[in-house]
């Protein structure tokens, strides 16, 4: 899925105000992109796969309904998510959203700031290169778990599904594990002095995912935003701290 933004909406003046309230966004790297109608959006969503797609309900050709539904069900692109703007607000209109798929609503003329938020609230953690260790192979594998965890925090705020958090969480172990196990690697074969300690800090990560995920199997605990912030707070201090203690050593032994 990409790191981009998809604007449908047939009316320029509105399509454009949604833009510049976004277009700071772009400096982080996220793709702003505009359809005037639904027809033309599904062809660039299709090989654009963005991220969230803020979706006009009243367009001529083919109206917001109809395209939520060919995104999320004919497509299949269950984690995209769908903003629906709607100038009345009524229920009916939500309700229908809800039925095909929309995952938010926003009633214009909005405000500026709820639409940002929200924004940020689905994009989650942008990369950037304040995180990057400057080497491609675990940029990639951090970039990765970023993935991870944007999802999982989407899913516990926007349709709190517990089953679905749960398989998230699965996954980012699982992947966790194979990064884990690639930077082991290279410190044991560099013979790097602090190999003990990172991989301490590595079980000790992969360790509270799966507790966090075994309390919520046995019952009586409900994964939630607090617990989500704590690992995300764990990650970043891993990777902006802990990780940079390796970059110079890696790089003296030719990973680049």
């Amino acid at each position: 899925m990409g790191n981009n933004i998809m604007v449908v909406d047939d009316d320029y003046s509105m399509r454009n105000l949604v833009i510049e309230t976004l277009e700071e966004l772009e400096y982080y790297g996220v793709e702003l992109l505009t359809a005037e109608n639904g027809e033309e959006a599904l062809e660039t969503i299709k090989t654009k796969k963005p991220e969230l797609v803020i979706l006009d309900i009243m367009m001529p050709v083919m109206d917001g309904f109809e395209v939520c539904d060919i995104i999320k069900n004919k497509l299949g692109m269950k984690d995209t998510y769908i903003m629906m703007l709607t100038a009345d607000g009524q229920e009916y209109n939500k309700q229908k959203g809800k039925d095909v798929g929309a995952d938010v609503f926003m009633t214009k003329p909005f405000d500026p700031d709820e639409i940002i938020k929200v924004v940020s609230e689905v994009l989650g953690i942008i990369w950037n290169d304040k995180y990057s260790v400057n080497i491609s192979l675990i940029d990639e594998q951090h970039k990765k778990l970023f993935e991870y965890i944007n999802k999982a925090k989407r899913a516990e705020r926007f349709s709190n599904n517990q089953k679905k958090v749960l398989e998230i969480l699965g996954q980012m172990a699982e992947y966790a594990l194979k990064h884990f196990e690639t930077e082991e690697h290279y410190m044991k074969e560099f013979n790097f002095t602090g190999y003990k300690s990172h991989r301490n800090e590595h079980v000790y990560f992969t360790n509270t995912v799966n507790e966090h995920k075994n309390r919520t199997v046995d019952g009586g605990y409900q994964i939630t935003s607090e617990t989500l912030e704590y690992l995300v707070h764990w990650y970043f201090n891993h990777i902006q701290v802990i990780d940079k203690e390796y970059i110079d050593f890696f790089k003296k032994n030719g990973l680049k």
